[in-house]
Order: structure tokens, then sequence, then C-alpha cells
């Protein structure tokens, strides 16, 4: 593990495409775990190539079990939960460095607000419009709380940092996107 104590934890199926950038985006971290659900593209290889170490899980649709997974396998005092198509903007990347740099934190746990993508245009309504301004618990200490909820999962209570999360949506939640936009305008 590299000097700081900061452990990344990167979700992903099928993520070739997109985890080089998000790779590149948290090579801050000390230590970078990829959580992969037996991945049928080159992910591995990719995340491997990144220095990251890769563990295989299958996901059996438990957001909350695969980030615990990661979470017992991080080594980190601090653990950034990042899923592969998301990116850590360079002001982002500052507050985690501080925050986690601080000889103590007020919080076991920080919301990261969320800037959501979608063939190149920022998303402003809906989940996403409450990710730009909630934000999710994303970066948390280690041994602090477990996640909890199979989808949309929770951490528990969390201070806030102001800087974005970027998410470039992958294909797979593009589509479920179309679903649910044709679903709700069909009468």
């Amino acid at each position: 593990m590299r000097e700081n104590k900061l452990t990344a934890v990167v979700l992903s199926k099928n993520e070739a495409k997109n985890l080089a950038g998000c790779l590149k985006s948290i090579d801050f971290c000390g230590e970078v775990i990829v959580v992969d659900d037996f991945s049928e593209d080159n992910t591995v290889e990719v995340a491997k190539k990144h220095n990251a170490t890769v563990v295989q899980r299958r996901l059996a649709a438990d957001f909350a079990a695969q980030r615990n997974y990661g979470m017992a396998k991080a080594s980190g005092d601090w653990l950034l939960f990042i899923d592969a198509d998301e990116r850590v903007s360079p002001d982002l990347k500052k507050e985690i460095l501080r925050v986690t740099a601080a000889p103590s934190s007020p919080a076991n746990g920080y919301f990261l607000r969320r800037r959501d993508y979608w063939l190149g245009r920022e998303l402003k309504y809906g989940e996403t419009g409450s990710a730009r301004s909630l934000g999710f618990t994303r970066l948390i200490k280690k041994g602090k709380g477990k996640w909890a909820g199979r989808v949309h999962e929770k951490h528990g209570e969390a201070g806030f940092i102001y800087a974005f999360l970027m998410s470039f949506h992958s294909f797979l939640v593009r589509a479920k996107l179309f679903q649910h936009y044709r679903e709700a305008s069909s009468p």
C-alpha cells in the first residue's frame, strides 16, 4: 500500500470500457480494490493493468453485500466507494485528501454529491437530482458501520463534502433509464 491510508473500492461488471477512466481518477488512493461480478469482457485485465487488486464475487442483486465484501478486503483507514462509470473530480480529490489526512474527523463517513451525465448532457431531475443535491455516503472510516439495503444502499449518518463525483452512465444504466422513462410516459 502507498503512503496514504485510503482504499478505493470499485464495483464492476463488464465495465472494461469505463474502468480505466475511473481508476485514473483515483490514482491518489493508496490501495484500489476492484470487486468484480465475474465480468465477461476484459474488465479484470484493465484493472490489473492499473495495479488494482481484483477480487471476484457474484453480486446476486445485493449491492450492500458487495460493498461490505470490498470493505472487508480493504486495508485502509478510510474507504472510498466508487462505481466503474464514476470519476473523482480534481476538486473532490482535494477534499477527500484533506478529510482523510486530518488527525481527527467529526464524522465517520461523508456524503459525496454526484453529477450524472448521459449522452454528454448532465441529468438534473429524478434520482439524479437528489444525487446532485444530497449525495450518497461513499467515503467512510473503516470499521464504522456496514452497508444495508440491496439497491440504493445506505451506510448511516455522515458529514458532507461539497465537491462532485462525476458519473458517466454505462450502457446498461442508460438502457434502464430509457425503459423507466418509456414506462412512465405510457398511458
